[in-house]
Formats: C-alpha cells, structure tokens, sequence
C-alpha cells in the first residue's frame, strides 16, 4: 500500500481531482484500476474546492452509496490530519481549508440581509402579539 498524495489544491482541475480519488480508491481500498478509474471518472467539471466542501449526501449521489461514504471518510480525515500539522500547508502550496457553516447556513461571523429582515419581520410580529393579547386582556371592555 504506497502513502497517499495530499489532497489537491483548491485551484486543481478535475483532472486532478480525479486522479486523486482514483488514487485512494485503487491503494487504499484495494478497488481494481479500472473500477477505480470509472468511478473517479464519474466526477465532472469539480476542483479541489469542492472536493473539500461537498458533504457525504454528495459523494454518495456521484459515486454510490458504498464509494461516496468511503472516499468522504477518506477525505475528511486526510482534511483533519493536514489541519492537526504543525504547518498546516499542503503539497501544492494552499492551506487547508473546509467550509464551516452555522445552523442557519451561514458562515460564522458572516452577516445576511435576508436572515436580518427575517429577524426584523419575527419581532415585530411578537411584539403585535403581545399588543393584541394586552388590549384582549387588560383594556376594561365599555358597552
């Protein structure tokens, strides 16, 4: 079983990317090359980026159940261990990187006009229920 390369750049071609899946499928999952070239084959137009960002839900859709999860679980431990080094740089010069989201789908830190306006909407609308429910219950009712 050789080492594996580093994961590619973010900038890397598919070409690349593929050569890398195909890489890990063949020598550390003992797929056969010319499996391991087809499913490789079956990543298009993505580059490194991706590669680093897609979840498990998208690796399965383009390389099945059983690849998908495999190459996944390979990726994000290499991810991690690349993350955990000392120098933190990669073979092919970048840093490594994943794509952190919050909940709501946002990058930390990052600010959405949509999410404000919606936060704006959520309280005016609470504080409209609490008006309607203090003129319900305490306004003396005349007649």
């Amino acid at each position: 079983m050789s080492t594996a390369p580093s994961p590619p750049p973010l900038d890397a071609t598919p070409l690349a990317v593929r050569e890398y899946i195909s890489h890990i499928l063949h020598n550390h999952y003992d797929v056969p090359t010319q499996e391991a070239e087809n499913l490789a084959a079956q990543w298009k137009y993505g580059r490194g980026s991706e590669l680093r960002t897609f979840d498990v839900d998208v690796f399965r859709s383009i390389f099945g159940v059983e690849a998908g999860t495999m190459l996944f679980a390979y990726v994000r431990k290499e991810l991690g261990s690349l993350k955990a080094s000392s120098s933190g740089t990669l073979a092919g010069g970048g840093t490594a990187q994943r794509a952190e989201k919050d909940i709501f789908g946002l990058t930390p830190g990052s600010r959405s006009e949509k999410l404000q306006a919606q936060t704006f909407l959520g309280l005016i609308s609470f504080v409209g229920f609490l008006v309607s429910y203090m003129m319900y219950y305490f306004l003396p009712v005349t007649n």
